[in-house]
């Protein structure tokens, strides 16, 4: 094994020069990547992790991973890129300082063993570890930086606040801070937007994003000073790549529905509910895009709904559509502790049945007191909807209710917010649609929705964040799960 590693390793050291690297993306990524690379080299806890994976090398290190074959081009990562990214350049250029002084079989295999036993040791004292170590210079220097834009307008920032925010954001996260981490990823995001003036960029957005940098820092310091240890976890946060390994699981699809983030990023979410655990859980699709112009904007849902049909998930290759219609049971499953599901090809998956009325019926009888479904729309009353400002990860809510029309149908057209109300059993609840590009389909179909009283008993799945706003993600009638946002 050590063997194979060694030679893998050399015939990637031919593709780590500066040159060629800058031609690969270009020399902006590259830079950036050089930037983070060097951070990463001065902390003490950055040990990437080299395996080899079905004949591929394998460098892992903040809950990326990064896949080399002898061909360069065929590279892989696992973040949402398509092209060759920043962390692909990164492990290059760990490659790089790993094979400098291959000169002999044996100095690759004895600087390997050295590497391997050096993150050995580190492993075990990180286990021993019981309170997070957190460095205040790196909170000083990121709460400085807040202060700087908040002294001179966000407007104000250029190409070089990009860079300290994202070099801010790989330094949190090698110092186990991946939710400060990820706020400021998403503020570099906002600044990238704002400069090139793409259309996704939202100023109210990234002035909360601004906001909640601060306070969240400001309560980190004060809990450090009160040695309030729970706080301190609760507001840094945990590495995503704590996936469980599970044997197998059986789920039933509740809908998918699309989604783009502040930054820039697209997808898709299939609901899923695990019929051992009794939890809601979650597999998404995620996709980058980059569109600066109208053309772009409009065949944003194009992209999106192809990749509903593209039968691409786990060792089976099956669609999106198939995931969150069907019973489906999985072998060799990974799922984290926010119940989302790995999307690791090691998953093998078997399509039991088609979900329908009938089906989830049968379910609610056997799960009665679940707080899944609502059998009354006064149940919402009783349903705990707690804010929390730091924590705000499980806010939303997945419920099921059964409704036999829809009435009142209303576009308000300044908030751009499409309102109707469903009616069961001469209750009812009002939901709502707002209008854009990737829920146009969603929004159209309620719009033109017409009452039958052959399909008339169905359920409707939908997400709630507090007790007057509800958005509809699918139907669920006498024949299958209807994704309103993607069938026509």
């Amino acid at each position: 094994m050590k063997n194979d590693i060694t030679d893998k390793l050399k015939i990637l050291k031919k593709y780590t020069e500066e040159n060629f690297l800058i031609s690969l993306t270009n020399k902006g990524i590259y830079n950036r990547a050089l930037k983070d690379f060097k951070n990463m080299q001065n902390n003490n806890r950055f040990q990437p992790i080299v395996k080899i994976v079905e004949n591929k090398i394998k460098i892992s290190f903040d809950n990326t991973e990064i896949f080399f074959t002898e061909n360069i081009k065929e590279a892989t990562c696992n973040c949402p890129s398509k092209k060759i990214c920043k962390h692909i350049i990164i492990a290059l250029l760990y490659i790089k300082e790993l094979t400098k002084d291959f000169k002999t079989e044996i100095q690759a295999q004895k600087k390997f063993e050295e590497i391997n036993n050096i993150k050995n040791k580190n492993t075990k004292k990180e286990s021993k570890e019981k309170n997070k170590i957190i460095d205040s210079n790196i909170l000083e220097f990121s709460k400085n930086f807040i202060e700087n834009i908040f002294a001179k307008g966000f407007y104000g920032c250029h190409e070089k606040d990009f860079d300290t925010a994202e070099q801010i954001a790989t330094k949190l996260n090698i110092n186990e801070m991946p939710e400060l981490a990820k706020l400021f990823r998403s503020l570099s995001q906002s600044i990238d937007a704002m400069i090139n003036k793409k259309a996704f960029f939202n100023k109210i957005f990234t002035m909360k994003t601004l906001s909640k940098i601060y306070n969240t820092i400001n309560a980190i310091e004060n809990a450090k000073k009160n040695n309030d240890e729970t706080t301190i976890k609760l507001l840094t946060g945990e590495n995503k790549n704590a996936y469980i390994e599970k044997s197998s699981g059986e789920f039933i699809g509740l809908g998918a529905y699309p989604w783009i983030s502040s930054s820039g990023y697209f997808g898709l979410t299939s609901i899923l509910y695990d019929l051992i655990s009794k939890k809601i859980c979650f597999y998404s699709h995620t996709l980058p895009t980059f569109y600066d112009d109208s053309k772009n904007l409009k065949n944003l849902y194009d992209d999106i709904n192809s990749n509903y049909y593209k039968k691409i998930h786990w060792e089976n290759n099956i669609s999106m559509e198939t995931i969150s219609k069907y019973k489906i049971k999985l072998t060799n499953y990974k799922i984290n502790n926010e119940n989302r599901i790995s999307s690791s090809k090691k998953t093998s998956v078997i399509v039991v049945e088609k979900i329908d009325y009938d089906f989830i019926k049968n379910i609610k009888e056997e799960i009665k007191n679940s707080k899944l479904f609502i059998s009354s729309f006064e149940d919402i009353k009783n349903i705990d909807f707690k804010f929390d400002y730091f924590n705000n990860k499980n806010e939303a809510k997945i419920l099921i209710s059964e409704f036999q029309k829809i009435e009142n149908i209303n576009f308000d057209k300044v908030s751009q917010i499409l309102f109707f109300d469903i009616l069961n059993n001469n209750e009812k609840l009002t939901l709502n649609i707002k209008y854009n590009q990737i829920n146009s389909h969603g929004f159209d179909y309620i719009k033109n929705y017409k009452n039958s009283e052959i399909d008339k008993n169905k359920f409707i799945v939908f997400t709630t964040k507090e007790k007057s706003k509800f958005s509809p993600i699918s139907f669920i009638n006498i024949n299958a799960v209807i994704n309103i946002f993607f069938e026509r």
